[in-house]
C-alpha cells in the first residue's frame, strides 16, 4: 500500500456477542508498560491468566498502545475489552477444523480493532484480512501438528513488521527462544524456528 489507511474515532463493538469483561487488564504484575508483545504474552501466562487465543490480541495492542503516538492510540481499556470479546468467538481447535490457526486469527482482530474496521470498511478491510492472511502463511509453513505457543509466537512476530510497514508503528522485536517444549508431546524439537537446540 502506498499510503497509510484513514484511523477513525471509535472502535466498533462487534455485534456478535456483547463484550464481556474478563481478567484481561493490565496490572502492576505484568509488564504491560512496554512495547514488547512476546513478554507481555509471557508475562500475563506466568501470573496465571491462560485465555492464550485472546491474549495475542491483547499483547499486540497493549505494545501498539505503547508505541503508537497519541494521536492514533486507541483507548486501551476498551480495546482489550473487544479483543476479548472477540476472541472467546474462535473456537478451539480451529487450526486443524477450520484450516485457519486462532494465533493468526487473533492478529486480524488486533488490526480490525486498532483501524476501528468494520464489514463495510475499504482500506482497513483489506489491511485486516491481509494481517491475518500473512500471518497464516508463515503459521502454515511451519507445519503440523498444532503448537499454540511456536504458533503466538510467529503470529506476533508477523504482526510486528507488518504494523510497522503499514501502520508506521514500530514494536520492539526481541530473539525468541521457547522453553516449553518439555510440556508439549507434539512438540517439533529441531524443526521449531524457536527451539533453542541447534543442529551443528
Amino acid at each position: 500500500m502506498s499510503s497509510k489507511p484513514r484511523v477513525p474515532n471509535s472502535i466498533p463493538p462487534t455485534t456478535q456477542t456483547p463484550i464481556v469483561r474478563l481478567p484481561l487488564v493490565p496490572t502492576p504484575e505484568a509488564n504491560i508498560r512496554g512495547s514488547i508483545p512476546i513478554i507481555i504474552v509471557i508475562e500475563v501466562i506466568r501470573i496465571g491468566r491462560r485465555r492464550t487465543l485472546a491474549l495475542r490480541s491483547a499483547a499486540l495492542l497493549t505494545a501498539y498502545n505503547n508505541a503508537a503516538t497519541d494521536s492514533i492510540k486507541v483507548d486501551l481499556q476498551s480495546g482489550l475489552l473487544e479483543v476479548m470479546s472477540r476472541g472467546r468467538q474462535v473456537p478451539g481447535g480451529a487450526c486443524g477444523y477450520m484450516g485457519a490457526c486462532g494465533a493468526a486469527i487473533s492478529t486480524g482482530i488486533f488490526m480490525s480493532v486498532v483501524t476501528r474496521n468494520t464489514p463495510l470498511s475499504t482500506e482497513t478491510w483489506q489491511l485486516c484480512n491481509l494481517m491475518t492472511a500473512r500471518t497464516l502463511e508463515q503459521v502454515a509453513l511451519n507445519g503440523g501438528p498444532r503448537c499454540c505457543m511456536r504458533d503466538s509466537y510467529l503470529s506476533i512476530l508477523t504482526a510486528i513488521d507488518f504494523v510497522k510497514e503499514h501502520l508506521g508503528v514500530e514494536m520492539e522485536k526481541p530473539e525468541v527462544k521457547c522453553s516449553r517444549s518439555r510440556i508439549n508431546n507434539q512438540c517439533i524439537g529441531k524443526k521449531c524456528p524457536f527451539s533453542p537446540v541447534k543442529d551443528n
